[in-house]
């Protein structure tokens, strides 16, 4: 960007401006997500709406595109794609108030300080990163969960699943084929100046936990079960809950879980003197920056005399920024309270012309209803004004089984079953998440009861009477909500800086045969994902809401009954097409039958098709995009999840999103096996592929999982130069199991070597030769 632009930049801001090159750049350019190259000249931090206004008048006056970040969560990218990137980072103030006050009588403080209400002094800012947890932050939710999974590992698994292999570096199709040393050890080299905002998610060395839960060893060793093992539901497809015994040892009920005492010691729930409260924040306070602070800012209770309570906005659990008030927002309170979209009350916008405007049911209501849905496409929103409600605790924790591929559909449709009837008060989720290798792949199941902790306690004795094997962790007991809020991230141990894919969907429910083939699926995936299943309904579904706060998020996808997630995390120095094939063959074709085919949109990330965005809204699109042409008449707002130019025609991932970063070629290790789907639905071709050679099998889908139907021999040569002598070698190392079944490896197919080189292979329509080249044309 040319000197004097940038200096009439400054002059028109309070706020900082850093180009590209500078000491500031980076630090506040940089995202959750670490596989988003950003090619912005400059930066801005403003200060207030008035600084947003300057900076998008600026860009418009100077034909820029700009972008707008705020917590850096999103793992699309958008935030940092245009020219010019707007950084809301250093407006967070926030305040709660009993009554009703519209941010339009709300005043920002010149100093830009975080404000607070009943005369309480002012706290000066800082730096955004400092406002970031420390590195341990999150290991505080749980003390017991955090000595869990940081502890010495799991004895011997009984039930014969190995430890989950780690991504690795795998050759794509379209790289060269020719021999190549091993990859040395890549050396990450840190340009950046400043401090990293996102560095309290590093995996650095992190203190002993304060609190030292039981140890994890069982209480006797957990036998295997034989074929009388009873299950809390109707068999299912795929996995098998019922075997054969290796021993005629009878088969015994499990030991009991390990439980842990709640960490929380509270005092008797206080009677709330107000039905809810108003939050007003700016666009830079993160959720847990707003949940710290009305945490810690009560207000006063109607019983006994001189309690306090503390309020708290329904927001999706930590950490995210503050878009989630925008795109949807599902966390713990949401099956009593509605999402925060619904919880949206009053919004301060700089539109794409620079005008400031505020929305309200008042005034742009219109506008309003927009936001509450799909905001980042019709204006930079600078504060928000928001509803919280009495939170004095809640009765939550998390029950933790070690992951099996024949016991665990018994145990996710027990999770199911028990929470389908539930009352708004429970929200109730489950994880699969693979990995760490010393760790084993757990099942998790996290409740949050908002309400007395007798009546938790029935539904948490219903989740844990699951007999189908031991539950190994069982922490459940009364917390402060800010506690429960960090839980899910305690869980899914998710890294700053990683690549990131996120793909979601809604669901009308939980078949057993979907069931059954999402534990064969998740079998297959490598360390560092997790699939969440988290209980919809409740205030969600409400046909009042739309009365009491419309919005584009339409009443069709209300009515699902769960939002399910694929959640995938890597180092940057890998390549394995894994990490993203799985989630999307599994939300693709597995969960096809059960699927609405779209997310919330919070859930939206990166790559999204653009028909996928536009089924988010259902039959609220057609006014949506009526707006968007209102409020956005040059489409001047473009780095967004905005699907469609506004004469209608759609806009790739490519115009909304930055690039990728670029990973240099690299060859897979020998003898490991790499599959690509070249088809989808019932009959797909899968080509693997390895140092030593190739091999297709198509593979049709049936009700109890995929069974190879047949198999042809692909060309390759051996890692030695040798021609392969065509004979069909099985892939050794995976040791049957004592229930069967082979253990989980990096595949569970045979490689074969294929003929001479040169020759190409034939699948269906697909013909590629060994340098994985489609040809046209069938084989020569």
């Amino acid at each position: 960007m040319d000197p004097s632009l940038l200096d009439n930049l400054r002059a028109s801001l309070r706020g900082p401006v850093y180009e590209r090159g500078s000491s500031g750049f980076v630090p506040n350019t940089r995202l959750f997500n670490g596989n988003v190259v950003c090619n912005a000249e400059a930066v801005c931090l403003p200060l207030d709406a008035a600084d947003v206004s300057a900076a998008v008048k600026f860009a418009n006056a100077h034909n820029m595109a700009f972008s707008v970040k705020a917590g850096g969560y999103g793992t699309h990218g958008s935030a940092i794609a245009g020219t010019l990137v707007i950084d809301l980072s250093r407006i967070r103030e926030i305040r709660i108030d009993a009554q009703h006050i519209s941010l339009k009588n709300i005043p920002v403080s010149s100093e830009n300080i975080t404000t607070s209400t009943h005369g309480k002094r002012p706290r000066e800012p800082s730096p955004p990163s400092a406002l970031l947890p420390s590195p341990s932050a999150y290991d505080s939710a749980s003390p017991a969960v955090t000595s869990f999974l940081q502890g010495a590992p799991m004895p011997p698994d009984n039930f014969g699943e190995l430890p989950r292999e780690p991504p690795v570096n795998r050759r794509r199709l379209d790289e060269p084929s020719q021999n190549q040393p091993p990859a040395l050890p890549v050396v990450k080299e840190d340009g950046s100046d400043g401090e990293d905002p996102f560095g309290y998610m590093e995996d650095a060395p992190r203190p002993k936990p304060r609190i030292i839960s039981p140890p994890r060893v069982l209480s006797a060793p957990a036998p295997v079960p034989g074929p009388s093992m009873p299950v809390a539901a109707s068999s299912l497809p795929g996995p098998s809950t019922s075997t054969s015994a290796s021993s005629s040892a009878p088969w015994h009920p499990p030991p009991a879980p390990v439980s842990a005492p709640s960490h929380d010691l509270l005092a008797p729930p206080s009677t709330p003197l107000h039905p809810h409260a108003y939050v007003s924040f700016g666009a830079g306070a993160s959720q847990r920056d707003v949940d710290g602070y009305t945490a810690s800012h009560t207000l006063a209770a109607a019983d006994p005399p001189g309690a306090r309570i503390s309020y708290h906005v329904p927001f999706s659990a930590h950490p995210v920024g503050s878009g989630g008030m925008l795109l949807g927002g599902f966390g713990f309170l949401s099956r009593q309270y509605g999402l925060s979209v619904d919880n949206l009350i009053e919004a301060e916008v700089v539109l794409s012309d620079g005008s400031i405007v505020y929305a309200s049911q008042y005034e742009n209501s219109d506008l309003l209803w927009a936001l509450r849905g799909a905001g980042p496409a019709f204006g930079v929103v600078v504060r928000y004004l928001a509803r919280a409600y009495p939170i004095p605790s809640v009765y939550a924790g998390n029950l933790i089984w070690r992951f099996h591929r024949a016991t665990a559909p018994s145990l996710l449709a027990h999770f199911r079953d028990c929470v389908k009837s539930a009352p708004p008060q429970l929200y109730a989720n489950a994880l699969l998440t693979a990995g760490p290798a010393d760790q084993d792949s757990l099942v998790v199941i996290q409740m949050c009861y908002n309400g007395p902790a007798a009546e938790g306690k029935v539904f948490r004795d219903a989740l844990a009477s699951w007999d189908g094997e031991a539950c190994v962790l069982m922490e459940v007991g009364e917390k402060v909500y800010t506690r429960q809020q960090e839980s899910v991230a305690q869980v899914l141990r998710g890294r700053a800086g990683n690549q990131w894919f996120i793909r979601s969907v809604l669901a009308r429910g939980l078949s057993d045969e979907v069931i059954g083939n999402t534990v064969r699926d998740f079998a297959d995936t490598p360390i560092g994902c997790t699939w969440l299943f988290e209980l919809a309904g409740g205030a969600i579904a409400d046909p009042k809401r739309e009365e009491n706060a419309p919005g584009c998020f339409p009443a069709e996808a209300r009515q699902a009954l769960f939002t399910i997630a694929a959640l995938h995390q890597w180092d940057m120095d890998i390549d394995d097409p894994r990490c993203v094939d799985t989630a999307e063959n599994w939300l693709n074709n597995t969960l096809e039958s059960v699927s609405l085919g779209h997310p919330l949109p919070s859930f939206l990330g990166r790559g999204e098709a653009p028909e996928r965005v536009i089924k988010c809204y259902g039959s609220n699109w057609d006014r949506l995009f009526e707006l968007k042409r209102k409020f956005d008449p040059e489409a001047r707002i473009k780095h967004c999840f905005w699907p469609a130019h506004p004469d209608g025609t759609l806009r790739s991932p490519e115009e909304r999103e930055p690039p990728t970063p670029d990973k240099p070629a690299k060859l897979a290790s020998p003898s490991v096996p790499h599959r690509i789907s070249l088809g989808k639905g019932k009959q797909r071709a899968d080509l693997r592929v390895s140092s030593e050679g190739m091999s297709i099998q198509t593979r049709s889908r049936g009700t109890s999982g995929d069974s190879s139907n047949s198999s042809s021999s692909g060309s390759g040569s051996s890692g030695a130069g040798t021609t392969s002598t065509g004979v069909t070698t099985p892939n050794v190392g995976y040791p049957e199991d004592d229930r069967g079944e082979k253990a989980r490896g990096l595949d569970h197919a045979d490689v074969q070597p294929g003929p001479a080189p040169g020759q190409e292979m034939v699948d269906g329509d697909a013909v590629l030769n060994v340098g994985g080249e489609l040809v046209e044309g069938g084989r020569k």
